[in-house]
């Protein structure tokens, strides 16, 4: 385990420890946000890229604080010897310009939490990343990992594997960031206006693209044999690749109908059959605990939670599960992602009634959810996420859906949440 990881994993089971010794009050919303808001167990990003770095170039970095010992940033002395080494790699990686020098600092002095996916990317071709490396960037940017039925991250994920900044002989690594865009513009030029066949989708295909990678990665060739086969292929598949994982949809609309039908059984009514409406709904039932107050009479999309509790980290409001994502979702216009199967399981695992609470509940509901996204080709839960976290505290309390509303309660802004329930409602009229 990651010293990191290590530090916050720690931290977070003491405190389940004290709340059963009687020690912490779980009903103390202002003290979890405190506690989730804390940038030294709040920074994986930070610590993810100096231990990235100070492995991969540790004469460049001799002398600097040990990743381990950093407490959510870079040590202010520290940051010209990070800086002029990126500004190295932008040159010697053919990357100059995709960032600027205040992002880099930002992410580096923990001032910046996450990346947006691309960005994510683009940061692994600066930095020569290889595949595991970039698989904890994006873990620590709360990312899922590759789509390979996304042309682009199936070259990413085949230059990832390959990604050092020299190749056995010492000549300059040739599948950088320069080779991926050029590769992936001849393929769409190459396949415009092509119609793809209309069984392209099917659940499995991801696991099959990824390894059609690996064996061409596996095979004995010369880097210029491996770009031919990675560029034939994909001439071949283009016109099939498309959307995201079936498998991880499947999952996701197998636990929404659970849901549904408990809710049904709770409420005792039955959901409307109009797949809009009937989503409304659900999220109406699923939010009666967390947002009751601010949810009646409005739209069933019910206050955007970024806005109406902006002193909150942002990643602990960011795409709530509310009608308009499940629509979404139910249309494949947007991937599953674990903190949506992270969201239902809680649900469910609330109207399960299972009894049991804080670290006996958060081990039990670790163990089935991650059975569940490992099945499904996604990371398992990660302690240095801060909402991965606020879904077990949920958990621990024994009541996650009122102890979720006392939370975002705590964090909002009561001018904020009025103004915007009375939009909605005069939208309505």
């Amino acid at each position: 385990m990651q010293e990191y990881t290590r530090l916050v994993s720690s931290t977070f089971w003491k405190k389940l420890e004290s709340n059963s010794q009687g020690d912490t009050d779980w009903a103390n919303a202002e003290e979890m946000i405190k506690y989730l808001a804390n940038p030294q167990f709040n920074a994986p990003l930070s610590f993810v890229l100096a231990r990235i770095l100070q492995r991969k170039f540790p004469e460049q970095l001799a002398g600097t604080q040990p990743a381990e010992q950093l407490d959510g940033r870079v040590a202010e002395q520290d940051l010209p010897r990070y800086l002029s080494l990126i500004h190295d790699l932008f040159s010697r990686t053919g990357t100059a310009g995709l960032f600027r020098n205040s992002q880099i600092t930002g992410y580096l002095d923990g001032s910046i939490k996450s990346l947006r996916r691309d960005g994510c990317f683009c940061l692994g071709f600066v930095l020569a990343l290889g595949e595991d490396d970039m698989l904890e960037v994006l873990q620590a940017c709360g990312q899922p990992g590759f789509n390979f039925r996304d042309p682009q991250e199936l070259v990413y994920f085949f230059c990832f594997c390959n990604q050092e900044l020299y190749d056995e002989v010492g000549e300059p690594n040739p599948f950088g960031w320069k080779f991926a865009q050029q590769l992936l513009d001849e393929v769409a030029s190459a396949t415009e206006g092509v119609a793809p066949p209309e069984s392209q989708i099917a659940p499995g295909q991801t696991a099959q693209l990824e390894d059609d990678i690996l064996q061409m990665l596996d095979a004995p060739a010369t880097p210029e044999q491996r770009a031919d086969m990675l560029r034939d292929y994909l001439l071949r598949q283009a016109p099939q690749l498309t959307g995201y994982s079936q498998t991880a949809y499947a999952c996701f609309d197998d636990l929404l109908d659970q849901v549904t039908e408990l809710c049904e059984q709770n409420s005792g009514e039955q959901a409307p059959e109009k797949e809009s409406v009937r989503l409304a709904w659900v999220s109406g039932q699923m939010y009666r605990n967390i947002w009751p107050q601010y949810g009646e009479g409005t739209t069933g999309d019910f206050v955007p939670l970024q806005k109406s509790t902006p002193g909150l980290p942002d990643n602990l409001t960011v795409d709530p599960l509310w009608r308009a994502r499940l629509l979404k979702l139910r249309t494949r216009k947007v991937p599953v992602t674990k903190h949506d199967i992270l969201f239902l399981s809680m649900i469910l695992w609330e109207w399960w009634d299972t009894g049991l609470d804080g670290k006996e509940a958060v081990e039990s509901f670790i163990f089935e959810v991650n059975d569940t996204l490992y099945r499904i080709g996604m990371p398992g839960i990660y302690l240095p996420d801060s909402f991965d976290r606020l879904i077990l505290l949920a958990v621990a309390s024994g009541c996650p859906t009122a102890f979720l509303g006392d939370f975002y309660e705590a964090g909002a802004d009561e001018r904020i949440v009025t103004e915007l329930v009375e939009k909605s409602r005069s939208r309505q009229r």
